[in-house]
């Protein structure tokens, strides 16, 4: 009576509205004793449940699947940071590897010329001791000519005086 090809092709409508008008049709239906169009309220008001369950759980996978994508955007954020740190921690060692380089060649440098310095305090105080000892030498030299010219005079005034006390042997 009340079905009608439009009626069962009708798209089930959505959310309350599809329910409530399964729960008429089914209502109308029982109270007319119409067993296909209280059927077809119950499988309408059973559409309308499962497509809401439907959306339901599309919305929970979309909710997961933002949660994961989500998670995994964090994850990458945290690998950056971490690449990040390391590589702070590498530039670091890096600059602190340069500072002790840097460190230990001047140290080389300052050292070096600490021993060039000694080497040359070294020579002048040879070049002074040489110096000092030409000069003695000089003097002890002066002193012994002077002695050998004051004893081959004293020789040469004792032969003389030999040869006026006996000039025979001359």
């Amino acid at each position: 009576m009340f079905v009608s090809d439009s009626a069962q092709n009708e798209s089930v409508a959505s959310g309350i509205a599809g329910k409530i008008a399964g729960k008429a049709k089914e209502a109308v239906g029982q109270v007319i004793g119409h067993d296909d169009l209280a059927r077809e309220g119950r499988l309408q008001q059973a559409a309308v449940e499962a497509e809401v369950e439907s959306r339901r759980r599309a919305e929970r996978a979309d909710e997961a699947e933002q949660e994961s994508d989500l998670h995994e955007e964090r994850r990458e954020i945290e690998l950056e940071r971490s690449r990040l740190r390391q590589e702070m921690a590498t530039e670091r060692q890096r600059e602190q590897l340069e500072k002790e380089v840097a460190r230990a060649g001047a140290q080389v440098e300052t050292e070096a010329r600490r021993e060039e310095e000694a080497a040359e305090r070294q020579r002048q105080a040879l070049k002074r001791a040489a110096e000092a000892e030409l000069g003695r030498a000089r003097q002890e030299h002066a002193r012994a000519a002077s002695h050998a010219a004051a004893t081959a005079a004293a020789a040469a005034a004792a032969a003389r005086r030999a040869d006026a006390i006996d000039p025979e042997e001359a």
